[in-house]
């Protein structure tokens, strides 16, 4: 990943673009930092906030003309109310409190500037320059210090105020020198004795020195308020138009960073793109805002200090985080897109040290809700994805991190679960079913009915095809395992004579679609629409419909569903996230593999709350949903009531298991292959290697530490077969049970075990592993 990549990737993400109020303000207040002080009753940290922005904020803070109010979210005439008051709230903080930043001493710097004018753009220039260190001469052509500012009466800008803020000027670097006559010799002597000069056109007395100069005032430089003349800047002339103070203000501070640019000789233009007000490219949604009209004042004067803290807290601290607020794993990491990037980009880039980030990467569900919500599409599963394939070439990751998924993946394309076969009445195969890995390795029976099911109804003859799609190769960054798998599969849809695929799983529809487009595929449910209802289908009762993250852009697969299910008649509720926003059930992007944690914040989000059962039609998301305890039916339970098992919960470790049974679903898949092989096209299993003979008894709670652990029977059955034909065990001498390990890959597997009476059956106490080699092992 490069460094340009990092920048297209974080300037998607908008989390992090100012608030409308504060991308309005001229000087860019940070609105909402002050507001969420004034809301928490510190008004001298609000105090604070004001006077890091603000020059003079004791006299802006009372007389600023607060464009940031009509800009306010609140404000929107389409959803909004009434804006947050921040100019009322802005004069009762100043009133409220004299709170500073603490000043830290500045080196001088290495030129000098004049300023000229008494008015609020030229205390702002002169402010601006000598808090950076810079020498400033404020030449005043009045007696008294101030120019349009005294005009403002006592009880909207006291004297003392002014004053307040001239101390603090007078701190600094700045010579003040009053009633100074001012023309166009003096100002060339000016000139000539500093890197620049700024003009405060908001001083009476200098109202026509443009004449004098010669510079047009309405050809002003709009950022950098050149006058053509070099060193020579002006700003805040007085018009017909009412005056502004924030304007004045923006005038001096663009002035005064021209000045200091003019002294390092740089350009007075680039980079000034938001200076001043600009067009944020921040979204934050209203949808869930409560609209609440903005607090009255018992005074007129201002804000009392509680209703000061009543209307800040109207403030509703505008940002984005659409992803965040529906996606658990984004919020468990406490951050958003933009922030992910960075730590992403700085994880890859480690050399030697600490990857922090890492299970942040394995932990995405690549589910696609993200791009959906965001206004810019950011998709974190890419992101990840792509940082996970980096990860694998640079061999930097975990092997722990997806092996069980690998694994599996690994028995999925083996002979002991694949099966590609025509028609096994007529030889035939214009269709081809393909039920899934996971469909198959939960509910065997399912696939054996839905397959007959399809032969009477479809003609040109159904074959079926029993191999992985290669997706979990794919989320792990395994471009290698994928290129195998996908070839593979190919190779065995044309030995079939490319037929047609019905495809039981969206997963399968979408993988294959990006990575084998030429094969031909539809949805189990478009094929099922109109075809006959089996002989005793149907079911009862209202249900919340899941749509799996994989149907996301399949709208045709969904209206299927939907159509389905009105068929069977059952009643259906939509999720509170659906269709193109439907949520993740906790295994894409093999989330449940390396953080399972994580999968089941997932299940719990998606569950609580929820007033009816679910009805799935992905077998994963089914067993997944049910993990936690949720009522989950899948379709084809609906389909097919006699086969259909109790809706309760499945299994809490949904990769090894489905239903409480003791079959695996590794076990399933190869029985199922090997009955299917046997009774539709005669064709005998193989004899069964040793370990595969071996009975194993386990107690339900060390099934569950097992699953848990994810351990399968074959590995146990290995272990304890190795260890009868090895005589490489550990025997307890009191309670007589063995202790053996197996070494059958990067994983070693210890079993705790004693023989039945009998010969062929074990009873297996405790099983762990360890991911790792360890030496002597084997």
């Amino acid at each position: 990943m490069e460094q340009k990549d990092l920048r297209r990737w974080e300037w998607l993400c908008i989390q992090e673009e100012p608030p409308l109020c504060q991308a309005a303000c001229p000087i860019h207040v940070d609105v909402r930092l002050f507001t969420r002080h004034l809301a928490a009753g510190k008004v001298d940290e609000a105090r604070k906030v004001l006077a890091k922005t603000m020059p003079l904020s004791g006299v802006l803070g009372r007389i600023c003309d607060h464009p940031c109010e009509n800009a306010c979210r609140r404000a929107d005439p389409e959803d909004g109310d009434e804006g947050i008051r921040i100019g009322s709230l802005e004069r009762a903080c100043v009133i409220q409190s004299d709170a500073r930043p603490r000043s830290l001493p500045v080196p001088p710097k290495n030129f000098t500037a004049a300023v000229v004018g008494g008015g609020l753009s030229a205390l702002t220039a002169a402010w601006d320059l000598g808090r950076k260190g810079v020498r400033v001469s404020l030449l005043v052509p009045e007696r008294e210090i101030g120019g349009v500012l005294l005009a403002y009466p006592e009880s909207v800008l006291p004297a003392e105020a002014l004053a307040r803020e001239l101390e603090l000027l007078k701190a600094m670097p700045v010579t003040i020198e009053t009633d100074v006559a001012i023309d166009a010799d003096r100002i060339q002597a000016l000139l000539d004795e500093h890197a620049g000069v700024y003009l405060g056109l908001d001083s009476l007395a200098l109202s026509d020195i443009h004449v004098d100069l010669g510079f047009d005032i309405k050809a002003l430089g709009p950022v950098s308020r050149s006058t053509g003349r070099p060193g020579l800047f002006a700003g805040a002339p007085l018009g017909s138009t009412p005056f502004s103070p924030i304007q004045a203000v923006l005038h001096g501070r663009q002035a005064a960073l021209s000045i200091e640019r003019t002294a390092q000789n740089v350009s007075l233009s680039a980079s000034r793109e938001k200076e001043g007000p600009f067009e944020t490219r921040l979204f934050t949604s209203m949808a869930d805002v409560e609209h609440a009209p903005a607090t009255p004042m018992a005074d007129p004067g201002g804000y009392t200090p509680e209703e000061a803290r009543a209307e800040a807290a109207r403030c509703i601290q505008c940002e984005c985080k659409e992803c965040v607020k529906v996606c658990p794993y984004l919020a468990h990491f406490k951050g958003y897109p933009k922030k992910y990037a960075r730590e992403i980009y700085n994880n890859l880039s480690v050399v030697h040290g600490l990857r922090a980030a890492n299970t942040m990467i394995e932990s995405c569900s690549n589910c696609g809700l993200c791009a959906e919500v965001c206004p810019n599409d950011f998709h974190v599963g890419t992101l990840c994805l792509m940082a996970r394939r980096e990860m694998v070439r640079q061999d930097k990751m975990p092997a722990s991190a997806f092996d069980f998924a690998l694994r599996d993946l690994d028995f999925n394309v083996s002979s002991k679960a694949t099966l590609a076969k025509p028609d096994p009445d007529t030889g035939a195969c214009e269709w081809a079913f393909v039920p899934g890995c996971q469909l198959a390795g939960a509910t065997p029976e399912l696939v054996r009915a839905t397959y007959d099911h399809l032969r009477a109804g479809l003609e040109g003859g159904v074959g079926l095809l029993m191999h992985c799609c290669g997706a979990p190769a794919e989320w792990a960054g395994r471009k290698d395992v994928l290129a195998n798998v996908t070839e593979s599969f190919r190779a065995l849809w044309k030995e079939l004579g490319e037929p047609k695929l019905v495809l039981a799983c969206t997963t399968c529809l979408q993988t294959f679609a990006d990575l084998l487009p030429e094969i031909p595929c539809t949805s189990l449910w478009e094929v099922l629409e109109p075809m006959d209802l089996p002989e005793g289908a149907g079911g009862e009762g209202v249900y919340t419909l899941h749509d799996p993250c994989t149907s996301r852009y399949l709208a045709t697969v969904q209206n299927s569903a939907r159509t389905m299910a009105g068929r069977l008649g059952v009643t259906l509720r939509d999720a509170d996230l659906t269709g193109v926003n439907t949520e993740c059930c906790g295994f894409g992007g093999l989330m449940e593999c390396a953080n399972p944690a994580m999968a089941t914040k997932v299940v719990e989000r998606r569950t609580t709350d929820n007033p009816s059962p679910f009805l799935a039609y992905c077998a994963m998301c089914r067993d997944s949903l049910s993990r936690q305890g949720a009522p989950v039916v899948h379709m084809l339970d609906l389909l097919f009531p006699g086969l259909a098992r109790n809706p309760e919960p499945a299994s809490p470790n949904p990769l090894v298991r489905s239903g409480p049974g003791p079959a695996d679903k590794h076990e399933n898949r190869a029985r199922l292959r090997a009955q299917l092989a046997k009774e539709l096209w005669n064709e005998e299993q193989g004899p069964m290697e040793k370990y595969e003979e071996i009975e194993l008894i386990l107690e339900p709670e060390v099934q569950s530490a097992v699953d848990e652990r994810r351990i399968l029977a074959e590995d146990i059955r290995r272990a304890i077969a190795h260890a009868e034909e090895t005589g490489r065990s550990m025997k307890h001498p009191e309670s007589g049970r063995f202790l053996v390990s197996h070494q059958p890959a990067a994983v070693t597997y210890w079993v705790e075990y004693a023989p039945e009476p009998g010969g062929q059956a074990f009873r297996v106490y405790r099983a762990w592993s360890h991911r790792m080699i360890l030496q002597g092992a084997q």
